[in-house]
C-alpha cells in the first residue's frame, strides 16, 4: 500500500550542486541524471528507505499554491523513470502501477545504432512523408491493383514459389532473398517513422522467424504516440510489401517475368500474414484501434485465446469489451479462413511437388536442395499445426473457463466459534457503528449473518462485477486485489492483510471492482449485508448509528475525489465522519478562520463567497450534491480563503482534519485528486 512505501535512492546515486537553484541526482554507473529544484533537496536527501511518503511530503515547500502531493509524485516518477531508486519496483507498484516502460530502458537498448540511423537518413521530413495521406493512398492503390490483377487472372498465381523456370536452386534462393528484402523493407519503413516520432527507436536490429533473417524494429513505442499516427504507422507497415507487388503489376513485369511474378505473389502473401489479428502485427494494431479497444494493454491474441468464445457463452464475461468483441471475432474468423486457403496454396501443394521431385531428381544437388526445402516445409507445417491445435484448445476451454469464484475449504458459523474468536468477531463488527457499541439485540441478529471461512492459496474469493450482498474482513493470511483486463488477464492492484476489508456488500447497488485472490491460506470473515440491512431497518433507534453509516458509505462511493479509496478505507472514513443538517443561510465556513474540516454535499446547495480587500463580496461558485469544499485550507495549511453559506436545506458530511489526514496516509492518490480540485478553484479565484 502507498502508506508503507519508503523510497530509497540507489547507493550509486550522488547529489551535486548544478547551479544556484538546482541540484543534480546522478547515477554513476548508468550515467543518468535528474535536475532537482533546490527546495526539493531536503526530501531527496531523506529518501533513505526510512522515511515514508508522508514524511517526505512534509519536507517539500508548502507555501501558498504549492501542490505538495503532486510535486512528490512527479519527483518519484522522474527518479524511477531514470533508474535512480533502489526500491524502484516497490515505488512503481504503489504510486504508478500502470507504467512499466522507463526512459532508462529505452535509452540503454541499441543506443549507438539508433543514434546512427536517426542522425543520418531517418529525419522527420522522411518520416512525415511515409505516413502522409498521399503516400499511403498511392500504396493502397498499388495494393488494390495487385489484388485485382491476381484474382482477375491478369497475373496468374505461380504454380510454385520456390521454382523459377523449372530451376529449384535459383527459385529457392530468389524466394528466400525476396522474403528477406520485403520484410527488411517493411522494417526500414517502420524504423524511419519511429526514429523521428515520440522518443525514437527503442530497439532495432536483425530478427529471425522460421529461419528467415531480416531487419526490423521493436515497435512497442508506437503505443505512446497519437492514435492517428499509430493507424498511419500500421498502414505504412502493411502497405510497404504489398505496394511492391502493385508496382510489379503496374510496370508489367509481373506479367512477363517469372521472377517478378514470384516476388509479387510473395509480397501479397506477406501482406496477408501481416494482417493477422492474432499475433503482434500491424493488422492487430489496426483492429485494436478501429474497434476502439484499449491500445495500451489490450492484445488481440490474448483476447482471442481467452475471451473470444467465452464472450459468446457469457456475453458480459466481466471484460467490458461490449461490441468490440464482435469486431475482433469477425475480423479474426475472416482472416483465419483466408489463412487456411493460403497455407494450402503455398505450403501443402508445394510439399507434394517437392516429394515427387526428390524421388525423381537426376541431379544430386537438386535432390538435396529439394530435400532441404521439403524438410523445412514439413517443419513449417508442424509449427502451423501446433499453433492451430493450441488456438483450438484455447477456444474450446473457454467454454468451461468461466470467471467463477472458488468454494472455501472450511466454514464456521458463529455458534462454532470459541469465546476468544467470538470476542474478536464482535470487535470487528464494532466498526459498523459510529457510537462504538451495537445494542445486544442488534448484535445478535447481525452475528447470525456472519460466517468465518477459509480459502486455500490460489482460490478466487470474489470476481469483478459481483453484486452479492457480502462484505469481507481478512482475519489472517493475504488477499490480492486484481483488476481484470479486456483480454482476460489481470493486473495486481493491492495486497490486503489482517484487519483490511473488501467487497461490494456495504454499498447500495454496489458491484465489486476487482477480483480477490487468496495469495496464501486465508481466513476471512464474511458478513451477509442483506441480513444486516434488514436488521437495521427493523431495529428502530437502536440501529440508527449503523443505518447512518451505511447511508454515508453509499454516498462516499459516488464522490469522484474518493474514487481511489478501497472499501476498507472508505468504511473507516464513513465511520469517523459525521452528518450535518443545516437550514437556509447558515454559515458553514468563515473566511479567515482556521481550516479544521472537509465538507461533502449530500443534498441541497451551498454558495462560496469571498470578500475583497475593499470590502466588496464576490460569489465564486454554487455547489450541489456530490461537491466537495473546504479542501484548500487543509491541503495548503492556511486560513480559509472564502466563506461558505447554505442556500437551502442541505445535508452535509463533515470530515475532520485528523480523519482526512489518516485517509491521505492510506491512499496517496486521494491527495492528488483533492489537489486537482483545489488547483482548479485557485484558477477561478484569480
Amino acid at each position: 500500500m502507498a502508506s508503507t512505501v519508503c523510497p530509497k535512492l540507489s547507493s550509486e546515486v550522488v547529489i551535486r550542486v548544478a547551479g544556484k537553484d538546482t541540484f543534480l541526482a546522478q547515477h554513476q554507473r548508468l550515467r543518468t541524471q535528474l535536475p532537482v529544484p533546490n527546495d526539493h533537496h531536503a526530501a531527496l536527501r531523506a529518501m533513505d528507505g526510512e522515511h515514508s511518503l508522508e514524511q517526505l511530503e512534509s519536507l517539500l515547500p508548502s507555501g501558498s499554491g504549492t501542490l505538495t502531493y503532486r510535486a512528490l509524485a512527479l519527483l518519484l516518477f522522474q527518479l524511477w523513470d531514470r533508474g535512480l531508486l533502489e526500491n524502484e519496483e516497490e515505488v512503481r507498484a504503489a504510486l504508478f502501477p500502470h507504467h512499466t516502460e522507463r526512459t532508462l530502458d529505452r535509452e540503454l537498448k541499441w543506443r549507438g545504432l539508433r543514434n546512427l540511423i536517426s542522425s543520418s537518413m531517418m529525419g522527420p521530413p522522411l518520416s512525415k512523408l511515409l505516413v502522409g495521406r498521399a503516400v499511403l493512398a498511392v500504396q493502397a492503390l498499388l495494393t488494390l491493383l495487385a489484388v485485382v490483377a491476381v484474382f482477375g487472372g491478369q497475373v496468374p498465381w505461380p504454380d510454385n514459389l520456390f521454382q523459377l523456370s523449372g530451376d529449384w536452386v535459383t527459385g529457392s534462393v530468389l524466394a528466400y532473398l525476396s522474403i528477406v528484402f520485403l520484410l527488411s523493407l517493411r522494417g526500414l519503413v517502420r524504423a524511419t517513422i519511429l526514429a523521428a516520432e515520440g522518443s525514437g527507436l527503442r530497439q532495432v536490429g536483425v530478427r529471425h522467424i522460421v529461419g528467415i533473417v531480416y531487419f526490423d524494429v521493436d515497435d512497442r513505442e508506437v503505443y505512446h504516440l497519437d492514435p492517428d499516427l499509430q493507424v498511419r504507422f500500421s498502414m505504412a507497415g502493411l502497405l510497404s510489401t504489398t505496394s511492391v507487388s502493385g508496382f510489379l503489376v503496374v510496370s508489367g513485369l509481373a506479367a512477363i517475368a517469372p521472377w517478378a511474378t514470384n516476388i509479387a505473389a510473395l509480397g501479397l502473401a506477406i501482406g496477408f500474414v501481416n494482417l493477422c489479428p492474432f499475433f503482434a502485427t500491424d493488422g492487430a494494431r489496426l483492429v485494436e484501434h478501429l474497434s476502439g479497444l484499449s491500445r495500451q494493454r489490450f492484445r488481440v491474441r490474448s483476447f482471442i485465446a481467452k475471451e473470444l468464445v467465452r464472450g459468446l457463452v457469457s456475453p458480459a464475461a466481466g471484460t467490458g469489451a461490449s461490441w468490440h468483441f464482435s469486431a475482433v471475432a469477425t475480423v479474426w474468423f475472416l482472416w483465419f479462413f483466408g489463412a487456411v486457403k493460403l497455407a494450402v496454396l503455398v505450403v501443402v501443394n508445394h510439399m507434394t511437388i517437392l516429394q515427387s521431385v526428390v524421388l525423381r531428381a537426376e541431379s544430386t544437388m537438386v535432390a538435396v536442395i529439394c530435400g532441404l526445402l521439403l524438410a523445412y516445409t514439413l517443419g513449417l507445417v508442424l509449427v502451423m499445426a501446433w499453433g492451430l491445435i493450441g488456438v483450438s484448445f484455447a477456444l474450446v476451454t473457454q467454454v468451461f473457463a468461466r470467471r467463477r469464484t472458488d468454494a472455501p475449504d472450511g466454514t464456521q458459523g458463529v455458534a462454532a466459534l470459541s469465546p476468544g474468536e467470538r470476542a474478536n468477531l464482535v470487535s470487528v463488527i464494532g466498526k459498523l457503528t459510529t457510537g462504538g457499541v451495537i445494542p445486544d439485540g442488534t448484535l445478535d441478529e447481525v452475528l447470525g449473518g456472519v460466517q468465518q471461512v477459509h480459502f486455500p492459496a490460489g482460490a478466487w474469493i470474489l470476481r469483478a462485477g459481483n453484486s452479492a450482498p457480502t462484505y469481507y474482513w481478512v482475519l489472517d493470511g493475504r488477499v490480492e486485489l486484481r483488476h481484470p483486463l479486456p483480454e482476460g488477464d489481470d493486473i495486481l492492484i493491492a495486497i490486503l492483510g489482517p484487519g483490511e476489508s473488501f467487497g461490494p456488500g456495504l454499498e447500495a447497488d454496489g458491484r465489486a471492482e476487482h477480483d480477490a485472490l487468496a495469495a496464501e491460506g486465508t481466513t476471512i470473515l464474511a458478513l451477509d449485508t442483506g441480513r444486516l440491512r434488514a436488521v437495521v431497518d427493523a431495529g428502530g433507534d437502536d440501529a440508527a448509528g449503523v443505518r447512518g453509516l451505511l447511508d454515508r458509505l453509499s454516498f462516499l462511493a459516488t464522490v469522484p475525489e474518493l474514487a481511489a479509496l478501497g472499501p476498507s478505507a472508505r468504511l473507516d472514513l464513513a465511520s469517523r465522519a459525521s452528518d450535518l443538517q443545516v437550514g437556509p443561510d447558515e454559515s458553514l465556513i468563515r473566511q479567515g478562520d482556521e481550516a479544521d474540516a472537509l465538507y461533502l454535499v449530500r443534498s441541497g446547495r451551498v454558495k462560496v463567497v469571498r470578500q475583497g480587500d475593499s470590502g466588496e463580496v464576490f460569489q465564486l461558485a454554487e455547489l450541489g450534491s456530490g461537491s466537495t469544499f473546504g479542501e484548500m485550507g487543509l491541503l495548503f495549511k492556511r486560513p480559509r480563503m472564502a466563506s461558505v453559506t447554505s442556500v437551502e436545506d442541505s445535508h452535509l458530511i463533515r470530515v475532520p482534519r485528523d480523519v482526512l489526514e489518516d485517509v491521505l496516509k492510506r491512499c496517496f492518490h486521494v491527495g492528488l485528486a483533492l489537489e486537482d480540485l483545489a488547483s482548479s478553484r485557485r484558477k477561478i479565484e484569480r
